[in-house]
């Protein structure tokens, strides 16, 4: 028979107000109505009329025997009315103690006086009815449901409240308690520890106050007793007196006599564990086995166990479980008992039939012991029925629908919480209800709950229910997904709107919304997806009109990792449109754009995914709303999140081929700024000679990038789902790469390198793997061909090769043999120093799987051309027999065959030639007061002009400086050249600092290498090439005999006569003049210098006007100074700066 939980509640609602039910119908009410008072620890000082109090309380009794009379709600409406109801009583309990505190016409208590009164009345009333259920008390008291509490001494009119203890109801302890029920329960049974045999005696005895009660009127007695009261050679003497009990359940009648015992023995920290570890814990010695049913104060209880602990306890500690590797045990308790409980109206509502409560302990060898708590409700369901909404909406909207379900939640210590029969806490409903046959459906309804901390720390639960919702109407659909309601209940330190909760309820926004239409002139459809977790708004939309399409892909971000207010926006805009002619057979059909704000584009990425067509994807995607999820991953990949950076660039789609398209590109090319960075998307189909039939069908990704700040050219393309005669596949790699700033490199591949060549680490990696340009064709259903070749070019060396296989199989006796032939060559030339590497290989062999059974492979390998030398090889293997040959021919030159290569003298004469002279700018921070004015030609003149705050940089390309030179191309360094050092630098006989200048130069053109070595390192690194000098060191003086240049800012020129010799003013700008064969020490020999130009004084700096470069002769009285000093001069005074001072004078031939 079912029970309407309408009713329960009723009832227990009743019990609950019995203290004032004996007020509103007793014989003497002002009695009762003391003891009501006296229970909630307040007394009567004055006598008064009570007869407002009894009205409120007959209201109070009146609304639950209303309840009583008619529990169960006819339709919604009543259904409402019924929560009312409650509302109502809750707000007239409220109300009860303002009525009680102005009962004697006195002053107008305070609010705090009422709100205690209140506060004692709710919680008698409920701690009462607790206490009529006597097999609770313990329990609640146990838990901390109910905990008795300090209240201070109050008056109030006629009433006091005695200083005391009061029972108090804890509700907020529920949410802890689903947490974490073994860290709650230790806290409250062992708050001080378990540090002393005495603390440990107390946790057991308040656990057998409550398992006493519960457990003795059935004949199952725990007892206490000092382990002397039964000896057991298991003990040492020093344990006797440890606090323990055993628990024996025998067998019912009817069952065999098996007989299940525990005994626990709990130690305390300061003591040992039998084992022989330290406590705190618990000893547990299981025995026996026992397999039956009993029935518990209205529960059906069966337990079944096979314990076997061979005499060796099992040990609880913090740290975790211990016990011996042999202990096997298997314990399962299930408590059933049939509910049949009704919440809601007639036919709408929820059922729940029978409550299933288990508990399982799984320990066995090698394995993690599991403990299992699980609680079901079986044989479920819920009802809806639009007649309890009203005979309109049952007639626009008839529906009579039950739904069975059973739901459970279950903890384990190994997986956590989870509802059983879902992957987490989340459980289906139902998978689909159509309504108004097929206009709505509802699918995946999900009933989902969640134990959650508050920020203010305060636990809460979580209540809610989603699905999906379909609508069809002729023409137009729509989808809403993840749309649904929410309920949580919390327990605020300050109490909440229901007493110590808090219930509040709210919608779940949708996390998808869909739309689609088919009209004749108007097809296509959108989709929207959100997620609020992170903050994103995403949308695709495909929408056909007439003959043009629309597509566009968006993505929104409101929020970003370790930024308060940080978003980013994607969006591709794509139009497609019939053909436009652009002449000589090109045709435009589609144009776009794509944005992206605080976002990159990672090009790298891109480029790992052109085999499987990302680029044609991303550009123009065939159908973006199905595929939004798929295509919204890849924007997040290919375009990250990059604050402060915008990309940004058009999309065109043209073809060619009249009048059917042959061929088709879509282009895109978008610029990132400010990462300073232009990249190329590309993706381009070939359809030839007829695109309904073609023999040859080319499909091909690419994606390119130019890296300004990097001074970097890369890009790459793939070949896929390409065919020729539509039996021969197509495939291969294709790259290029060029750098101009750093170390200059140039690469260019198609199909892959040389198998001995790495490419250097500053090409991009997707260029280090390329595939080879391949052309398979199963010439049957078990024989295939494959020809394969590619081509490389790099700044040292040219690599081509190709190959070509044969493979067929054969299913003998239910296994597949494998028999493979192959013939292929490659080459490599190396440029510097030159050298030529050709390989030529035949191979033949029988495999079973990845073994090879039978083989033949030839192998030859040719070097030069100083000198040429071969090598060859033959393996012959037959089932698991090898057999090698090898074969040299010529031999490698040996070191005194080497011809020897002078190099001081050439280097010598690279540095003293011109061309290796030339100026360069330092970062001073000064400004100069000299301007460069060239009078002659570099070439005519044989000289450089030198501005004094500037350097001079002389450099050379014939051999690197300052290292070890092993080898000079095919040749050996002469004696004495295989060490080439720059010790000094001197212009006009006085030494001068200086900084090396590297250059690029080809290691293995001086290195010792082997042909490994050779291919895989860099073809050019730094090195030391020559040194740079000057600066802020070189001034120039007077010189008797002279003629000078001088030029001003607008680089007018005058000529000076000969005559007298002057200083020129600080404000002239002029130029520091340096021979041709400027003076420089270098490679241990000094490289002559022509007659010195020059003389070299330390430099000199002036204070000028800013406005026309005079000396300004208040400050350091117009004369020149250290630059410190006038620095310190000029420091703090406006429209003035300092400059570097030079006077030049040039020899009179």
């Amino acid at each position: 028979m079912s029970m309407n939980l309408a009713v329960l509640v009723g009832e227990e609602l009743h019990r609950l107000l019995r203290p004032l039910t004996n007020i509103a119908y007793g014989r003497e009410p002002l009695v009762e109505l003391r003891r009501l008072l006296r229970g909630c620890g307040w007394t009567v000082t004055v006598e008064v009329q009570a007869q407002a109090v009894i009205e409120v309380i007959d209201d109070v009794v009146g609304t639950v025997e209303t309840f009583l009379e008619d529990p169960i709600p006819d339709d919604f409406q009543e259904a409402i009315d019924r929560l009312q109801q409650i509302t109502d009583l809750i707000e007239n309990l409220r109300g009860l103690g303002q009525t009680l505190a102005e009962l004697d016409n006195g002053p107008p208590p305070t609010a705090d006086a009422v709100a205690a009164l209140t506060e004692d009345l709710l919680h008698h009333l409920a701690v009462s009815w607790l206490q009529s259920k006597a097999d609770l008390v313990a329990a609640t008291e146990l838990i901390g449901l109910t905990s008795q509490v300090e209240v201070p001494e109050m008056t109030m009119g006629w009433l006091k409240r005695l200083p005391g203890r009061q029972r108090r109801v804890q509700l907020s302890v529920f949410p802890t308690i689903l947490q974490d029920p073994g860290g709650y329960l230790l806290g409250r049974l062992a708050p001080h520890g378990w540090n002393e045999p005495e603390q440990v005696q107390a946790t057991m005895v308040a656990v057998l106050v409550v398992l006493g009660p519960l457990l003795a009127p059935r004949g199952y007695q725990p007892h206490v007793m000092p382990r002397a009261a039964q000896p057991d050679p298991r003990q040492a003497a020093a344990d006797l007196v440890r606090p323990s009990f055993e628990l024996t359940l025998p067998s019912r009648p009817g069952v065999p006599g098996a007989v299940l015992v525990v005994d626990v023995e709990a130690i305390a920290a300061s003591e040992n564990l039998p084992a022989g570890g330290s406590g705190p814990g618990l000893a547990i010695w299981p025995s026996g086995g026992a397999g039956f049913a009993a029935e518990v104060l209205g529960w059906d209880l069966s337990i079944a166990a096979n314990l076997d602990t061979d005499d060796e306890a099992i040990e609880l500690t913090p740290s975790g479980v211990s016990f011996d590797p042999d202990v096997a045990l298997d314990f399962s308790l299930l408590a059933t008992r049939q509910l049949d409980l009704v919440l809601g109206l007639n036919r709408t509502g929820l059922t729940l039939g029978r409550l299933e409560i288990g508990a399982d302990v799984a320990v066995s060898v090698g394995e993690q012991p599991e403990l299992r708590l699980e609680a079901v409700v079986r044989d479920s369901e819920v009802g809806i029925s639009t007649s309890d909404f009203g005979s309109a909406v049952a007639k626009i909207l008839p529906l009579e629908l039950a739904i069975p379900f059973d739901l459970g939640l279950a903890w384990s210590n190994v997986s956590g919480l989870s509802v059983s029969g879902s992957a987490g806490l989340e459980i289906t409903l139902a998978n689909e209800i159509s309504l108004a046959n097929g206009a709505f459906v509802f699918r995946d309804i999900l009933l989902g709950v969640e134990i959650e901390g508050e920020a203010d720390g305060a636990p809460g639960i979580a209540l809610g229910i989603s699905g999906d919702i379909d609508f069809t109407l002729t023409e137009f659909a729509a989808t809403v997904e993840g749309i649904g309601l929410k309920s949580e209940i919390t327990f605020p330190p300050g109490g909440g709107n229901m007493g110590q909760a808090h219930l509040s309820f709210g919608l779940d926004l949708p996390e998808t919304l869909g739309l689609s239409v088919n009209l004749p002139a108007v097809t296509g459809g959108g989709l929207i997806m959100i997620d609020h977790e992170i903050g994103r708004y995403a949308g695709a939309v495909s929408i056909q009109i007439i003959s043009v399409g629309i597509s566009a892909i968006t993505v929104i971000d409101t929020q970003l990792p370790g930024q308060d207010d940080g978003w980013a926006f994607f969006a591709v805009l794509t139009l497609e449109f019939p053909a436009i002619p652009l002449g000589f057979g090109f045709t435009l059909s589609g144009v776009g754009g794509l944005v992206a704000i605080n976002r990159g584009i990672d090009t790298f990425a891109i480029a790992a995914g052109l085999k499987s067509g990302v680029v044609d994807s991303l550009l123009f995607p065939d159908d973006p709303v199905n595929d939004a999820a798929e295509l919204i991953g890849m924007i997040d990949e290919y375009f990250p999140i990059l604050p402060g950076n915008t990309v940004f660039g058009p999309i065109v789609e043209l073809g060619w081929g009249a009048p059917k398209t042959l061929i088709t590109a879509q282009l895109g090319v978008v610029i990132s700024l400010p990462e300073g960075k232009i990249a190329l998307l590309g993706s381009i189909a070939a359809l030839l000679p007829d695109p309904d039939a073609p023999l040859l069908s080319l499909r091909l990704d690419l994606i390119g990038e130019i890296d300004i700040p990097a001074g970097t050219l890369f890009m790459t393309a793939s070949l896929y789902d390409s065919r020729l005669l539509a039996t021969i596949e197509l495939s291969g790699d294709m790259g290029l790469f060029l750098a101009t700033k750093g170390q200059p490199y140039f690469l260019m591949s198609v199909g892959g390198y040389h198998p001995g060549f790495e490419p250097p680490a500053l090409v991009p990696a997707p260029l280090h793997d390329l595939r080879r340009m391949t052309a398979s064709v199963a010439i049957a259903s078990n024989v295939s061909l494959t020809l394969t070749c590619y081509f490389a070019v790099t700044s040292n060396t040219v690599q081509f090769g190709s190959a070509v296989a044969l493979e067929m199989s054969k299913k003998i006796l239910g296994k597949t043999y494998y028999a493979r032939g192959e013939l292929g060559f490659d080459v490599l030339i190396r440029f510097e120093p030159f050298a030529i590497i050709a390989e030529i290989r035949a191979s033949v062999g029988v495999y079973s799987g990845d073994k090879e059974l039978l083989g033949v492979l030839l192998f030859a390998r040719i070097e030069g051309p100083e000198p040429w030398y071969c090598t060859g090889r033959a393996e012959f293997k037959f089932f698991g027999i090898k057999v090698k040959f090898n074969v040299e021919v010529g031999g490698q030159a040996g070191p005194g065959s080497k011809p020897r290569v002078p190099l001081h003298q050439d280097v010598i004469d690279a540095l003293s030639s011109p061309s290796a002279w030339e100026e360069v700018a330092v970062e001073s921070g000064i400004p100069a007061a000299l301007v460069f004015v060239d009078l002659a030609p570099v070439a005519e003149s044989g000289r450089i002009w030198v501005r004094p705050d500037r350097q001079v940089r002389v450099t050379q390309g014939v051999a690197p400086l300052n290292r070890l030179i092993e080898v000079v191309g095919q040749g050996l360094p002469e004696a004495g050249d295989e060490m080439l050092e720059i010790t000094s630098a001197s212009l006009s006989g006085l030494d001068l600092s200086y900084k090396e200048e590297q250059d690029w130069f080809a290691p293995a053109q001086y290195e010792q290498m082997g042909q490994a070595e050779k291919l895989s390192r860099a073809s050019f690194e730094e090195m030391c090439a020559g040194v740079s000098f000057g600066g802020s060191q070189l001034e120039t003086t007077a010189h008797p005999d002279t003629l000078c240049t001088e030029g001003s800012m607008d680089y007018e020129e005058s000529w000076c006569e000969k005559a007298e010799p002057r200083i020129l003013s600080h404000a002239v700008v002029t130029d520091a003049l340096v021979g041709g064969g400027a003076a420089a020490q270098a490679l241990n020999a000094a490289v002559a210098p022509a007659a010195p130009q020059f003389q070299v004084q330390p430099v000199a700096f002036s204070v000028v006007a800013e406005v026309n470069g005079i000396a300004d002769a208040s400050v350091l009285q117009g004369q020149p100074a250290s630059q410190g000093a006038a620095l310190s001069a000029s420091s703090g005074q406006r429209n003035l700066r300092v400059v570097s001072v030079a006077s030049v004078w040039e020899e009179v031939a």
